[in-house]
């Protein structure tokens, strides 16, 4: 279902119709789709760009007014933008000279698999010829060091980045692990060091003395991003065998997992009684206590004010057993409805609309664990990008006819610009993957940044505590 509801979206991110497919089988489905939504008068996501381009495009006098109302047009992330996306915006500033601000980054393009085109900002000058455009020349955020080492990533050919950083920097660190267990264990003890030993154990063993000469304040100052999510196990119990706390940013929200997605779609109905569609979701899920009368008497309760108090109701009449089973999620939960007070219609658009960054919360004393394409948009002192070898950056496991091996380039260069102080990439000799065990090579990006901005190195195995010498009392 998920993947026939991914073609369907990107059919329409093209302005494709069911009529325009050339698959017979994906165009049916996509008709019944279309017509359902029609009989629920329901549109989805995509509809919101996709129609009012039909609209535009196809009544003159609607799309004189609506440029009328909107004369000037403010466009971030120009890079990211779709087909139907592009349509829109040409129907709404199509004069060479239209007031149109847009920011953009054609090295930060990574979301070609979701139908975003890059080649829309390389031609944004000649679309609108009497722009001005002006090119950024300094980064209050990387080294010079990150920022060479991250453009000969991007540009191997032209040999460097076009920004100037404002500090030399420290060597870029590329770590050589046996394993993808010795890899994460790398991580886990390099942030102790770090932190100056987060147990008393870090200075028996020798992780730490406890003078590290660049210690960071918090354990939020630190990533750890990858590029696939079957990666975290590993990380994660190294995080927990070194009591290093963590927060994991999925490729998923928590909020549209289990149990919490069923939670919402109750809060849903209850400020929705009519969504037929949702209200049939749950009624197949069977939850106990759970009819028309009920969320009725919770909605009408007017002891509930906030919308915490809306799911602590929802969960003690139908799910009380999930605050044992998952109080971590059910505390996130809490926790982000917490920031919208009682405003229930802000709250939902953010969950139907929201990504999984979203979900980062940057004040916590955690450590940051999330996919690349999470982390776009975020910094962090010191960045750690796991699994750097042929295979997984670029990522042709299963794949290497249809992978955009310069997208995969652009994911690198968005994950090293993350990093403001120190950059580790490290890769594996040997990683169980997918129930399989690969040995890859190092990834081929990496061999374009110039080795005098490389400090290479090898995981050391942990050291085994000394024994103490003990004088017998009968020697």
């Amino acid at each position: 279902i998920d993947g026939v509801a991914e073609q369907i979206r990107l059919a329409k991110n093209r302005m494709h119709t069911p009529s325009e497919l050339e698959n017979g089988e994906l165009a049916s489905l996509y008709a019944a789709y279309e017509d359902r939504l029609k009989k629920e008068n329901a549109f989805d996501i995509d509809d919101l760009v996709v129609c009012p381009v039909r609209l535009l495009r196809d009544s003159s006098n609607t799309r004189e007014v609506v440029q009328e109302r909107y004369p000037w047009v403010c466009i971030d992330e120009y890079q990211d933008i779709n087909f139907a996306q592009y349509s829109l915006i040409r129907l709404l500033v199509p004069q060479e000279n239209s007031n149109i601000f847009a920011i953009g980054d054609p090295d930060q393009a990574i979301y070609g698999f979701r139908g975003a085109d890059n080649t829309f900002i390389k031609q944004f000058k000649d679309d609108y010829p009497c722009a001005t455009i002006y090119g950024l020349t300094t980064s209050y955020r990387c080294s010079k060091t990150i920022l060479e080492a991250s453009g000969q990533v991007v540009r191997p050919r032209e040999g460097g980045n076009l920004l100037e950083g404002i500090e030399a920097g420290v060597s870029i660190d590329i770590r050589e692990c046996s394993t993808e267990k010795s890899e994460a264990e790398f991580v886990a003890r390099t942030i102790e060091k770090f932190m100056g030993g987060v147990r008393f154990f870090s200075f028996d063993s020798q992780i730490t003395d406890g003078s590290e000469e660049s210690e960071a304040i918090s354990f939020s100052d630190f990533a750890v991003l990858f590029r696939l999510s079957r990666m975290v196990p590993d990380i994660i119990k190294a995080m927990n065998d070194h009591g290093i706390p963590y927060q994991l940013v999925g490729e998923e929200p928590f909020f549209k997992q289990e149990p919490v997605k069923t939670v919402v779609d109750v809060l849903r109905l209850i400020m929705m009684p009519s969504h037929s569609v949702l209200h049939q979701r749950l009624k197949e899920k069977h939850i106990r206590g759970l009819s028309e009368s009920s969320l009725l008497k919770i909605k009408r309760n007017k002891n509930i004010h906030s919308i915490e108090e809306y799911f602590s109701e929802i969960i003690t009449l139908f799910f009380p057993d999930i605050m044992v089973s998952h109080q971590d999620a059910i505390e996130r939960l809490f926790s982000l409805s917490k920031e919208y007070g009682s405003d229930i219609s802000s709250f939902l658009s953010l969950l139907q609309l929201g990504s999984p960054s979203d979900t980062y919360n940057p004040s916590t004393e955690q450590v940051a664990l999330m996919t690349i394409h999470a982390a776009k948009g975020l910094e962090f002192f010191h960045v750690f990008i796991i699994g750097c070898e042929d295979g997984i950056l670029p990522y042709t496991l299963f794949s290497k006819d249809t992978s955009d091996i310069e997208e995969e380039r652009r994911l690198l260069y968005v994950g090293m610009t993350r990093a403001k102080q120190t950059l580790f990439l490290s890769h594996a000799k040997k990683r169980n993957l997918f129930g399989n065990s690969f040995h890859l090579p190092i990834s081929p990006f990496l061999k374009n940044i110039k080795e005098e901005l490389i400090k290479r190195g090898r995981a050391e195995k942990g050291k085994k505590k000394k024994q103490d010498k003990q004088l017998s009392l009968f020697s």
